[in-house]
């Protein structure tokens, strides 16, 4: 799959299309590299996620719970 880059500036016209003020290039997307998550990254991320909504929710419970003895 090819990409379209600008080796200038995109602008936008007030019909809201784009136009590059430069010249167009064509890049293979092999050539960008790798983007977004590996299957190494998949269980970090999760792991975190559910640690941080341990976390809010024990917030939040011991929050209501000294706000209902008072």
């Amino acid at each position: 799959m090819y990409l379209l880059a600008c080796d200038g500036n995109w602008k936008t016209s007030p019909d809201g299309y784009l136009s590059c003020v430069g010249t167009l290039i064509a890049i293979e997307r092999d050539e960008l590299g790798q983007s977004g998550l590996t299957p190494e990254d998949i269980p970090v991320l999760t792991g975190q996620a559910l640690i941080l909504f341990a976390v809010v929710f024990g917030i939040l419970a011991v929050k209501k719970a000294l706000s209902t003895r008072t």
